[in-house]
């Protein structure tokens, strides 16, 4: 009798143990749906928002950008940022099946033609890096982005063998400076590595790494020395240097 009791008595409290765990995990999955909804820059299942700070889960939604323009429209078109879809033209290595231009009065010169992806990095860049990275370092806002240009059909360091440039398609913009709210110019040559603007400028050139698969700066070598190169490629490792 006794024994049975004993193990009457296991019984029930393991059949306890069971209700209170299933509450448990049922109460954290909530918790975590929750925060997912809250903070869907980490949520995969989440379309991405280019108004939404970088998460876990950005990387991985703008790896599916490439090659899907249909897609990256329509997250242009959620974010709430001005663009022209323009017909590809030619073919090859220098084709460009992908102009999208992003009607941007901050990008200068303006009418600059690129991929999609490009864009919508260069968006996200803007609304999370480049003015939080501003105020913290200089206390001003950024009123101009310089580039140098985004197309360019060569073989990277315009080698006769090297694979070809993200500028031949399009896919990729070089940035050489920021003009400030106060008048001030920073530029990538003359002001990387120097005081507060050097400070901003690295800091700039970190957070791009969320938006662009592809980040080189002056310290990745002295043909970078005057601007950041800023990709989409699709190779299998992100480089940010």
């Amino acid at each position: 009798m006794k024994v049975w009791s004993i193990s009457r008595a296991v019984g029930l409290f393991t059949g306890d143990s069971r209700a209170l765990l299933i509450m448990i995990s049922g109460a954290v999955l909530l918790a975590g749906w929750i925060w997912l909804q809250q903070n869907p820059q980490h949520d995969p299942l989440a379309p991405l928002d280019l108004n939404d700070p970088p998460g876990w889960a950005t990387a991985g939604k703008f790896a599916d950008l490439p090659g899907n323009q249909a897609l990256c429209h329509q997250v242009l078109t959620r974010s709430n940022v001005a663009f022209t879809a323009l017909p590809g033209v030619g073919d090859g290595p220098c084709g460009l099946p992908d102009r999208t231009q992003i009607d941007n009065p901050m990008v200068v010169p303006g009418n600059a033609i690129a991929t999609c992806p490009v864009n919508a990095g260069l968006a996200l860049w803007l609304n999370h890096g480049v003015q939080q990275a501003a105020q913290e370092h200089l206390g001003t806002q950024v009123t101009r982005i310089l580039h140098l240009g985004t197309t360019n059909c060569r073989r990277i360091n315009a080698s006769q063998t090297a694979p070809w440039s993200e500028h031949a398609t399009a896919n990729a913009i070089d940035i050489s400076g920021f003009v400030l709210a106060n008048g001030e110019y920073v530029s990538v040559l003359q002001h990387w590595g120097e005081g507060e603007k050097g400070d901003f400028l690295e800091a700039v050139r970190d957070s791009a790494c969320y938006s662009f698969r592809t980040v080189l700066s002056p310290e990745y070598n002295a043909d970078h020395a005057d601007h950041f190169h800023l990709d989409q490629g699709t190779r299998w490792a992100r480089v940010c240097r």
